[in-house]
């Protein structure tokens, strides 16, 4: 669709970005997740801070 994922070289992210970020992956992380259970029903969140990595990207981008 033209939108690679930041780092995902395969599929046409862009080369130079990447160094800059020093991104060796795709930049794939959902940092918070909540959805109705199937079974329950009841509303669950999940939540995973960003990896090392992807982190010292947002920093050099200056989140």
């Amino acid at each position: 669709m033209g939108r690679p994922c930041a780092g995902d070289l395969t599929y046409g992210a862009d080369p130079a970005l990447a160094a800059e970020l020093r991104l060796t992956r795709q930049w794939l992380h959902a940092v918070e997740l909540g959805f109705a259970h199937p079974a329950s029903g009841e509303y669950v969140e999940f939540r995973s801070e960003y990896a090392n990595d992807l982190s010292e990207a947002l920093a050099i981008l200056g989140d």
